[in-house]
């Protein structure tokens, strides 16, 4: 009895803990790219301008051909 308590709560922990630990990382992970999700056009825009509205009182970079 003891044998098989210990021999099924040596495979749960064996099995089930490196399982428990990747779900708990990927849900983390999935929360921070939806985090930079929502800032990406944010940062696109205050690093270049001219490819969205940058920040207020800024003015459109207009770049002419030479």
């Amino acid at each position: 009895m003891n044998e098989t308590l210990a021999l099924l709560v040596g495979l749960l922990a064996r099995i089930g803990l490196p399982l428990v630990i990747m779900a708990v990382l990927i849900i983390f992970l999935r929360r921070l790219d939806e985090r930079w999700q929502r800032e990406a056009p944010t940062a696109l825009a205050l690093y270049h301008p001219e490819q969205g509205s940058g920040p207020v009182g800024s003015k459109k970079v207009v770049r002419s051909k030479p």
